[in-house]
């Protein structure tokens, strides 16, 4: 608490400290997140964070990224809220305490609530299209303004050779227990093929995204349920908008959770549609025709790869994700093919 306290004092001048209440929250996989109620003459409320540089090795690019959104999306009369940085005393953006770890400190947005699963077609459509009216503010801002904040991160072409190299060096225990995914994958090795030459030669523009569009970064009004904000913008970087559509499709319409593998009722055609709609209803205009042929595509090979990362992880012996047991990785690997399978065999809707 002490040193907490310490952190918070570098942001705003605390007068009493019994009036500083500081709960953690624990939605986050990577950042420790601590909400700060202040109960003096009138309640302010923040969000105090350090930054996993673990993760996020340049955690000032990642608040510069932000900087240059944020700032964007006000000059562009942004409808939604916007997650608002609050400098330290110094007027930085990022204090950093006697164990080097970095700290950063938000404005609360109050009255709102967040989920980590989709729960109906409307909440789905809600989610993409507050994810649309934030992609529309920023498709055509230029993507050299930023740097990416994990390098290599939507670099298909690396997951699919670092597959490979695992598959090289696997023992032969992991090799034969993952033997069924293993031929999977291989049998649909190509399919991001097209999806890799068209990021080079630009059929696929380069643009700002979020690269984490999963739903508990949409905070929802807690009274009329609509989305208030995009938050968690770490992930920021130049890429294509079609990995974020794909990564909705990955993680909206998977009615199982991600280490299920059991292949029954895996997939909502009905969540898909509302996330199909939800995103283009207000970035159809700005997409390219390249773009909008091949969203479907885009879900395809965003599942692919992400079984491709458990794949990888498992036949390295569980060195990357955290694992609860043994086979944890393989079935998050399942789980993914799964729901590939039915992205596959989808028809388009009539």
């Amino acid at each position: 608490m002490n040193n907490y306290i310490k952190i918070l004092q570098s942001f705003i001048s605390i007068k009493d400290e019994n009036k500083v209440s500081i709960i953690p929250i624990n939605d986050g996989h990577i950042n420790t997140t601590l909400r700060v109620d202040i109960n003096d003459n009138d309640i302010q409320q923040y969000i105090l964070q350090k930054i996993n540089h673990h993760i996020f090795r340049k955690p000032e690019v990642i608040m510069h990224s932000i900087d240059v959104v944020n700032k964007h999306l006000q000059l562009a009369g942004y409808e939604y809220e916007i997650l608002e940085t609050v400098p330290n005393l110094e007027g930085e953006f990022l204090t950093i305490d006697d164990n080097e770890d970095y700290w950063r400190m938000t404005k609360f947005i109050p009255n709102t609530y967040c989920v980590t699963k989709v729960k109906d077609s409307d909440q789905a459509y809600e989610a993409a299209k507050t994810l649309s009216v934030f992609y529309s503010k920023i498709l055509n801002l230029d993507p050299n303004l930023i740097e990416s904040s994990i390098p290599g991160f939507i670099d298909f072409e690396k997951r699919i050779n670092d597959y490979k190299i695992s598959l090289e060096k696997a023992s032969e225990e992991r090799k034969n227990e993952a033997s069924e995914e293993v031929n999977f994958v291989n049998e649909y090795l190509n399919l991001p093929d097209l999806f890799i030459q068209n990021q080079k030669d630009g059929s696929f523009p380069l643009r700002i995204v979020h690269a984490d569009p999963k739903i508990s970064n949409i905070l929802f009004d807690s009274n009329t349920h609509k989305g208030r904000s995009v938050i968690d913008l770490d992930t920021l970087m130049p890429a294509t908008i079609l990995y974020d559509f794909g990564d909705m499709v990955r993680s909206y319409t998977n009615l199982k959770e991600e280490d299920d593998p059991n292949p029954e009722n895996v997939f909502s055609r009905e969540y898909y549609d509302a996330v199909k709609e939800g995103f283009l209803s207000h970035t159809l205009g700005s997409l390219t025709n390249a773009e909008r042929d091949n969203l479907d595509y885009a879900g395809q090979v965003v599942v692919f790869i992400q079984a491709v990362r458990f794949l990888t992880d498992f036949l390295n012996g569980d060195t990357y994700y955290k694992t609860k047991y043994p086979t944890h990785n393989l079935d998050r690997t399942k789980n993914q093919i799964n729901l590939l399978k039915e992205l596959l065999k989808m028809k388009p809707a009539s």
